[in-house]
């Protein structure tokens, strides 16, 4: 199984910016679906997570 999770932000730009700035690694960057705009990351041990703007 897989799960995933995912954090509410504001921007997923400055987001990803502020992840990168703290050791994490953008894994798939900023793409915006029809529901919003989500950007795959993993943290510096290898943890995935998933910022996500609605809209």
């Amino acid at each position: 199984p897989y799960w995933n999770v995912y954090f509410a932000v504001e921007d997923v730009s400055d987001s990803c910016a502020k992840a990168e700035s703290l050791g994490a690694t953008v894994v798939v960057p900023p793409t915006t679906i029809p529901m919003g705009t989500f950007a795959l990351v993993a943290d510096p041990r290898g943890a995935h997570f998933t910022l996500w703007r609605e809209g």
